[in-house]
């Protein structure tokens, strides 16, 4: 499949999610992408989708098209095509940091000059580092360990940027590397849009797909509100005013919060 964007000298834009995508049967896009019976041929494709049956979108009033190899349901914000109108197999649902980054820099732009686009373009800041690092450093202070205080003078001085001589970079990734989906509480789905989905451990309560840090735990219960896009994302659509739904806390057996322990991490940045 191919990304394909287009934009003239008269104003006009357009999204196609292009290729030659096979016409099946069955199945979504967890089953062609697990182990498919090859000896069964009822799987056997033999056409493919015409182009009329394709994702595209000519004009949005979102005023603009990205795309950084994300399916084609997040090209605008907020979204303009949906899934739920096109085969389950044609394409994931999903964002991940990397298209979030490209919306969040240019959605409140609405004069991109050509300086301007190719900066963006050339933007080297680290998403994830914009949502999670200032708690990181947060929860270093409050469970200060002597390798982690290292650790926290290299990621302060740090732009958060992934330029060639970004130390900062190097050691938050290996520690953002340590996450793992299994660690959060609540998974992102898109039969949820309007949630905040948030990683919870101990007395830390980080958003995990996108919304404020609530500093008192206590915070995520009951009505208190999740932030739009305008401020952080948040899941799929943006939900400024929804309310957060009601979650219990994760025990822990310490509040050490194991992956700021970053001595290991330290030990291999000292030496590179």
């Amino acid at each position: 499949m191919f990304n394909v964007i287009y934009a003239d000298d008269k104003g006009n834009i357009f999204y196609l999610f292009a290729g030659n995508i096979p016409v099946r049967a069955e199945g979504n896009w967890q089953f062609w992408h697990g182990m498919v019976n090859g000896s069964d041929s009822k799987y056997i494709w033999h056409k493919t989708l015409p182009y009329t049956a394709l994702p595209k979108l000519l004009n949005p009033a979102t005023g603009f098209i990205q795309n950084a190899n994300d399916p084609p349901w997040t090209c605008t914000y907020r979204p303009v095509l949906q899934p739920e109108r096109f085969p389950g197999y044609l394409s994931p649902q999903g964002m991940a940091l990397r298209p979030q980054r490209a919306v969040n820099m240019i959605k409140n732009d609405s004069l991109v000059t050509p300086s301007g686009l190719a900066a963006y373009k050339l933007n080297t800041g680290m998403e994830a580092a914009d949502r999670f690092l200032p708690d990181l450093l947060a929860a270093v202070n409050r469970f200060p360990d002597t390798m982690a205080i290292k650790a926290v003078a290299v990621l302060r001085s740090w732009d958060r940027a992934t330029n060639l001589d970004s130390r900062g970079a190097v050691l938050f990734t290996r520690w953002f590397d340590k996450i793992t989906p299994e660690m959060f509480l609540r998974q992102w789905t898109p039969n949820h849009v309007g949630d905040v989905y948030r990683f919870r451990l101990g007395v830390f309560d980080l958003p995990a797909n996108g919304g404020t840090m609530l500093r008192n735990p206590e915070a995520s219960i009951g009505e208190t509100s999740c932030h739009s896009w305008s401020e952080k994302y948040c899941g799929r659509h943006g939900c400024r005013g929804r309310k957060l739904k009601k979650m219990q806390k994760r025990s822990t057996d310490s509040d050490q919060y194991s992956l700021i322990k970053l001595n290991s991490i330290v030990w291999f940045f000292s030496r590179h």
